[in-house]
């Protein structure tokens, strides 16, 4: 049987597949992926199975060896992988993409009349968008604890996001500034607390003023991990902090430092 292909669409799709595996693999990692090192890979990779098109013999030895190659070029260059094994399990990962990716794209391709690059694109983007959205949600629910707030005697119990992102302090102390809901402290207050201002400004740039409290104590479980913090600083505000309800407080991520290493109240 008599085949016609063209190299250089050759090299373009298996470029495409390369820097589509390596991006969904990424994206399962939950790393950050270096588009130039994606892209430098994918390179070197599609040159390689092009070497191997071209040879006059081909035989089960030549395609295991090409093959062990390609994924070893895949994951040590592209994943950045080094060790024994970091190699296997990002071996492990691409085999598994590249199964859910070649599957998706056998059914795609029923739609014939759409160019095949398109389609593969296509389907890259719905993979890496639902992977994407699995990853951020399963990360979410991996940062949330419990916590429980102590105040006068009083104590609630609370669900928390641990936020990396947030910097807010009060402009005193410098004290690192917990965020909650006020009607999930409510019942915790008697208006007898000493209330101090706390400018606020949101990712999108209006700004506000939240009211801060100096708690008693506040005490974060996570698992089987409980942290102790006396006296943090928490501030109230209107608003949800949770799109979906899932969690009533932010929590800062230096308040084990400040607590470490200032006079916290």
């Amino acid at each position: 049987m008599y085949y016609e292909v063209y190299l250089d669409f050759y090299f373009l799709e298996s470029f495409l597949t390369d820097v589509a595996l390596l991006i969904l693999v990424k994206t399962v990692m939950r790393e950050k992926w270096k588009a130039k090192r994606i892209a430098g890979t994918a390179v070197l990779e599609s040159m390689w199975s092009c070497i191997e098109l071209l040879l006059p013999f081909r035989g089960s030895f030549t395609a295991t060896f090409f093959w062990i190659v390609s994924v070893l070029l895949l994951v040590r260059g592209g994943l950045g992988k080094r060790t024994a094994k970091e190699v296997l399990y990002g071996a492990l990962l691409l085999g598994i993409s590249s199964f859910c990716f070649g599957g998706a794209l056998y059914v795609a391709e029923t739609f014939r009349y759409i160019p095949g690059i398109f389609v593969k694109m296509a389907v890259f983007l719905v993979l890496w968008m639902l992977l994407y959205l699995y990853t951020e949600t399963d990360q979410n629910r991996q940062r949330i604890c419990e916590v429980s707030l102590w105040q006068c005697g009083k104590n609630r119990k609370v669900k928390a996001l641990y936020d990396t992102g947030n910097r807010l302090r009060e402009p005193y102390k410098k004290r690192p500034v917990n965020i909650i809901e006020y009607e999930a402290a409510k019942e915790l207050l008697d208006g007898k607390e000493n209330v101090f201002l706390i400018p606020y400004r949101t990712v999108s740039g209006s700004g506000e003023m939240l009211r801060g409290i100096v708690f008693d104590r506040m005490i974060v479980s996570k698992g089987r991990k409980t942290e102790i913090y006396e006296h943090p600083v928490i501030a109230l505000t209107g608003k949800r902090v949770s799109s979906d309800g899932s969690y009533q407080m932010i929590l800062h991520p230096d308040n084990r430092k400040n607590q470490e290493e200032k006079d916290y109240v």
